[in-house]
Order: C-alpha cells, then structure tokens, then sequence
C-alpha cells in the first residue's frame, strides 16, 4: 500500500523567501538615506532570551539593517526602564523598538509594553495595534500570527469558511491569531481551545486545521485528527537535548498539511519582526518615498464575496497618472528555452513583466491590473503560486483575471500574462 505523506509546511524555508524580497524595500529605504533600525531591550541575562536576540540581530545584519542590543541588569527599576523606553521613542533614527519578554517578575509588564510608541512597536503587542487587529482596521500584526497564516496562505491552505481549532489561549499567539484568521477577507471558523475548555477531543478531531501552541512534545498525534487536516506546531519544548514541536512524528501520514516535527515557526516569526520594521521605517518618509508605491486604492466591498487569493476587486487612481500596459508575456528565455511547467513559466512572465515596467520606473507595486490565461485547470496553481510571489511586498493589491484557454500559438506555452501599471 502507498502511503502519501503531508506537504510539509516549511517556515524556514519561506522565511527566507520573504528576507530575500525584502531586500527591494532596504535599498529602496538607503537610496532615500534611511537605514531600518531595530533596538532591543533585554533586562537580566536570561540564556533563552539571549539566543532568541541573537538571532534576531544576525537577521538585521544579513537584511542591512541596523541594530542595537540594550542588556539592563536584572535590578533596572520600572522608572528607569520607562526613562529608556521614553528616549528610544524620542529617537527618530531608531525605527522599532522591542522589549524581549519575559521581564523580570518585579517589573511591570503591561506598563512597558504600552509605553512603547505604537508606530515602533515592531512586535504587535501594543494595545493600540491589538485593538486596530480586533476592529479589523490596518496596523502593525504580532509576528507570530502573522507568520502563521502567510504560512498557510503560501501553501494555498484553504481557510474560508474551514474549521480552525487554535490550542492555546496566550495573549503572543493564541489570541491574537483567533482573531486574525477570523476577521473578514480570511473568514475562517475559530474555536479557541484552553486548559478548561470541554470535549477538547472532539472539537480536534473535527477540526479541518489544527494549530497547537502548548509546548509539549507529541500532543497531536495522528490519531487525534481526520484524515486531510492541516496540523501546525507552534509550540516548542525539548526532548532528550532536543528541539521538537507539538506535533508528533505519525501526523505526517494521516495529514494533508504539517510542520516539521523538529522545529516549528522561530525563523518566519523574525522574518515578519523585520517586515513590520521595514514598514515602520517606510512609514516616517513621504509617500513618495515608501517603497515606490503609488497612491492607489484596492476596492473590497463587504457587500460582496471577497477575493480568493492575492487581488482586489478593482482598483482606483488618482487623476494624472502615468500608464503602462504590457503586452502578454509567454514563459521564453531570453534563450528562446521554455522551461517545463507552469510555475516555472510563469515566474519567467512576471519577471518578463519586470524588466518592462522598470523601463518604465515602475515595478510590481505599480501594477492596477493583472491579466493572465492558463491552458489547464490544473495550471491555476503553479501560476498563483508565481504570483503571489510576485505580489509578496505589495501594498495595493491589483485586480486580477485569471482564464482557461485551449491553447497559445505553440503547444508547449501553458501561461500568459499582461499586466497594467500605473504611477506618478
């Protein structure tokens, strides 16, 4: 008997991904002579804390982004932690600022937190970005969370309308992602499962996702869940000297989607941590200047279904702009070599695209409209794939039409695309 084991849900490797993109963003920012910066602040010495700074400052270094580690000792006083925190948020050339939790027990957390000026609170977890999460309004997201559903958006994991069950009801992960994937646009069913939560079985077993930050080794096993259901560990512990999740070894054969066994989302969790703070920097200079975006404005009305993937339903633009419209752009090298199947086609039109609108000064988030036709359903995917790759540090998302065609004018063609750009 074939056994078919899950797609293997790989924050690592999208992590990378997302650093490698950002990478636009950073000289754009250096072309303007801003450099993001990031300062953290660790009060005592505690050896996990130290490793997690660590590698979140190694991040910095490889984006081209600067940073400062602040250590206080273990006795800083809260008057004297809120001088500090008062004067990183006097600082304009310091982008985010980050308090590295736990604190000591003697000091008050709430209080830190919420001192931070919420526009370089680059972790999102001050109240005030908390609460634009829950009213569904633009902020600054927690890493984590975020992290979660780019995850699952990356994978095409399908969440309208499906059975999330997060288990786990901390204010880092738990709770803010129950309402990040409930809010309207991701529009998933959230059951938030706790330590007194009743029936906890059943309400994993008929989960379509499951998504555990608990922290202990193997406690979702195979046996727990329906066949087909994604499972993500976010929690982490140790066993035997080693780094495992909550997700034990067999889920793998029972699931359609799952993280790895030894690890789980640290890496795409900094990734995020740095793309809030792009953002931040972004978000100090005038609009000309934040990552070339033009002024443009998606339409999403709540009076009809949202959008399926990465696109708005129609776009809107300031009189005066500058037009480009490319023609459709098939998957030939400039070598004339048509690579083999659709994603590999695909990113071959949209970097087509690329060098056209660049001719032009523009770049993909200049784009209003994406037109884009595919010879087999089965084609959709690898092209969607694309791009939303394409698409990935994109503010205003275009709007998209995505068609099935018999066939282009040589039989081994299985995409096109045409795009329209707009900008100032």
């Amino acid at each position: 008997m074939t056994v078919t084991r899950a797609v293997l849900l790989d924050g690592d490797a999208l992590a990378a991904i997302r650093l490698s993109e950002m990478t636009a963003r950073v000289a754009a920012l250096a072309d303007a002579g801003i450099v993001p910066h990031l300062t953290t602040i660790l009060v005592g010495n505690d050896p996990a804390s130290e490793a997690y700074l660590k590698r979140k400052h190694a991040d910095c270094a490889k984006a081209g982004i600067g940073s400062e580690a602040i250590v206080l000792d273990a006795e800083t006083s809260q008057d004297d932690l809120m001088a500090l925190i008062a004067r990183l948020n006097a600082d304009a050339s310091r982008h985010g600022v980050l308090i590295q939790l736990p604190l000591p027990n003697h000091l008050d957390t709430d209080s830190a937190v919420a001192a931070v000026d919420p526009a370089k609170d680059v972790d999102g977890f001050h109240p005030m970005n908390l609460g634009r999460l829950l009213w569904g309004s633009e902020g600054t997201l927690p890493c984590t969370p975020a992290g979660i559903l780019d995850l699952l958006q990356a994978h095409h994991v399908p969440l309208a309308g499906q059975r999330v069950v997060i288990i786990g009801r901390g204010s880092i992960v738990g709770r803010p992602l129950a309402m990040l994937l409930s809010r309207k646009g991701v529009d998933a069913d959230v059951t938030l499962l706790h330590s007194r939560s009743g029936d906890v079985g059943g309400a994993i077993a008929g989960a379509d996702i499951v998504i555990s930050a608990v922290g202990q080794p193997d406690f979702i096993r195979a046996d727990m869940i329906r066949p087909g259901a994604s499972v993500l560990g976010i929690g982490i512990s140790y066993a035997e000297g080693e780094m495992v999740s909550d997700i034990a070894g067999d889920v793998a054969e029972k699931a359609s989607f799952v993280t790895p066994r030894h690890g789980s989302v640290g890496a795409l969790t900094r990734a995020h941590l740095l793309l809030n703070l792009v953002a931040a920097a972004e978000a100090t200079q005038p609009d000309t200047l934040q990552t070339g975006y033009p002024p443009l404005r998606s339409l999403v009305p709540d009076t009809i279904a949202p959008p399926f993937a990465r696109y708005s339903h129609g776009v809107e633009m300031p009189a005066g702009m500058r037009l480009v419209a490319t023609s459709g752009q098939l998957g030939l090298a400039a070598d004339g070599t048509v690579p083999e199947g659709a994603r590999a086609q695909a990113d071959l039109c949209f970097a087509s695209c690329t060098a056209i609108l660049g001719a032009a000064g523009m770049g993909p988030g200049d784009v209003i409209r994406i037109n884009a036709f595919v010879t087999a359903r089965e084609h959709m995917q690898g092209y969607m794939e694309a791009r939303d790759a394409w698409l990935a540090d994109v503010t205003h998302l275009p709007a998209s039409t995505l068609v099935i065609v018999s066939g282009f004018t040589r039989s081994e063609f299985l995409v096109e695309v045409e795009v329209t750009a707009a900008a100032m």
